[in-house]
């Protein structure tokens, strides 16, 4: 008992403490005196778990053993979690004479379980879509936004391969490639499309962060998923219409172009036309070398007060000099 690395205790039917060894001593913070004759279930619990304790006691007088959790409380007012495995002791005549209890202190994984839950309930919560996965892409958490958008109960998801059923990549040398990627930057991102169980195709981001514990050197995959099916749109629209756009302007009858901080930052290929030089060289230089020398007074001012936001007329005539001097 006494070369036990737990926690023992010995009480009567009162739950009388009859004998402690020293490691419950250091686990309470009590010496052997202080405990010795004391009812255990005042002195080591608060009220809400005394009401447990005598639960357990009568079934000890019962004859029961069991195991159960609970809160226990040290001399200096600290609390630690506590695993008791409790039997009856019973004499030769059957009669049931008290009880002893193995105290183990469970206080760290409490601790890492109370994270993880609180963890879990904040992934619950965030609007994005979080994903977590092990070392070899087996997904351990799916929060709901992920349930969601990605129309997969968490059920459903947790256990199975994420580079299968997100990623939609059935190679095994395919997922080692992909992990040697995110071990060497940390990070990797990447935009897919993916479709949902009902068949609908949503374009995704996914953003992975590798995350390592420093302590058991275990490493863990965090997938940030978004939505980004209306910004693609978006961008394909802009993208179709930027073209229509470039079409008009390169096809235009008129010469069009654009100046900014006195040079020439587009010309289309009338404006090449015009002036019989290459749009390398009208790029070039100031857009004032291409103006007739006597009009370039009245133009560059014009060009000022239009840059500072003064209101001067929208069409006026001035004239051009082209490569021919013409």
């Amino acid at each position: 008992v006494d070369s036990i690395n737990d926690g023992f205790m010995q009480v009567d039917n009162q739950d009388r403490v009859l004998y402690v060894n020293d490691n419950l001593c250091r686990m309470t913070g009590y010496a052997r005196e202080e405990l010795v004759g004391k009812i255990a279930y005042r002195l080591l619990f608060d009220p809400q778990e005394q009401a447990i304790i005598r639960k357990k006691n009568t079934q000890r007088r019962r004859k029961i053993a069991g195991n159960y959790e609970i809160l226990m409380k040290r001399k200096n007012g600290g609390f630690s979690w506590v695993q008791i495995s409790g039997s009856p002791v019973i004499d030769n005549r059957g009669r049931t004479m008290g009880s002893i209890g193995i105290f183990s202190d469970i206080s760290e994984r409490k601790r890492s379980e109370m994270q993880l839950h609180f963890q879990a309930d904040m992934l619950s919560h965030v609007s994005d879509s979080i994903v977590t996965t092990d070392r070899a892409f087996i997904i351990q958490t799916w929060n709901r936004p992920a349930e969601k958008m990605l129309g997969l109960k968490a059920h459903e998801a947790i256990g199975k391969s994420f580079d299968k059923l997100v990623r939609a990549r059935n190679s095994r040398k395919a997922e080692k490639i992909f992990l040697k990627k995110i071990i060497k930057a940390g990070q990797y991102y990447e935009e897919i499309t993916f479709t949902r169980k009902d068949g609908k195709d949503l374009q995704i981001q996914i953003s992975l962060t590798l995350i390592r514990d420093p302590k058991t050197g275990y490493s863990s995959i965090v997938a940030i998923i978004r939505d980004i099916t209306e910004r693609k749109r978006i961008e394909e629209a802009l993208k179709s219409s930027e073209e229509q756009y470039r079409i008009l302007v390169e096809t235009a009858k008129e010469a069009i172009i654009v100046a900014q901080n006195s040079r020439l930052k587009f010309v289309n290929n009338r404006a090449v036309e015009m002036t019989k030089y290459s749009k390398r060289v009208l790029l070039a230089r100031p857009f004032t070398d291409f103006i007739h020398p006597e009009d370039r007074p009245m133009v560059a001012d014009r060009y000022r007060k239009r840059i500072t936001g003064k209101v001067i007329p929208d069409v006026y005539a001035f004239r051009i000099v082209d490569r021919n001097g013409k």
